[in-house]
């Protein structure tokens, strides 16, 4: 059983590697990435900045500015860097390339899992870094204690495990509904809404 899990470990991880290496073959795409990222934050800052002084106070529900904003960049470094793999299993279904993916020798949905970790993983780097230039330069620099740090990944890690599970759900609709665009769609803005509260 251990040596099973080992290699399946390694099988997965090969997978990831993969498709990093693929994503850093495309670094026009990876900064249209980090330039959206910096664009919405930049909206975010200008937008809590007004409501801030709006208010006529330093805090609103405990936070400060600096504080909502870090939230922000954390947040949206999430959603804009998570797997999106429901409509590649749409399209499997559709074109019938499916029969092949399924008959390789892994488990489909942790094929999906380990191939879009890769991408996820490097996305997750850039992503924060560009937010975080942008937040610092803007705000100053991010409130860190490092008691919170270990509870912040195991949250990354559980949030990007539940994104995978729903996303699963919604690529494994496609057997019935053969698209699943619509429901995708739904799902990204709702993420998307959720992140900006």
């Amino acid at each position: 059983m251990l040596h099973r899990l080992k290699l399946d470990t390694i099988k997965y991880t090969a997978i990831a590697q993969i498709n990093l290496q693929n994503s850093l073959a495309y670094a026009g795409e990876l900064a249209y990435r980090s330039i959206f990222m910096v664009v919405i934050l930049y909206v975010f800052v200008q937008l809590w900045r007004a409501t801030y002084r709006a208010v006529g106070t330093d805090t609103i529900a405990g936070l400060t500015l600096r504080d909502t904003l870090w939230y922000l960049v954390m947040t949206e470094t999430l959603i804009l860097s998570k797997l999106r793999f429901a409509n590649k299993m749409s399209e499997e279904v559709k074109d019938g390339s499916l029969a092949y993916t399924i008959s390789r020798p892994y488990n489909y949905l942790l094929y999906h899992w380990a191939y879009g970790l890769g991408d996820t993983l490097l996305r997750l780097g850039i992503n924060f870094a560009a937010g975080t230039l942008l937040v610092t330069a803007l705000v100053g620099p991010m409130p860190f204690n490092p008691v919170y740090t270990l509870p912040l990944i195991v949250s990354i890690a559980l949030a990007l495990v539940l994104d995978f599970c729903i996303e699963g759900l919604i690529g494994l609709s496609a057997f019935v509904t053969e698209d699943v665009g619509s429901v995708q769609l739904i799902y990204s803005k709702f993420l998307f809404i959720l992140a900006a509260c």
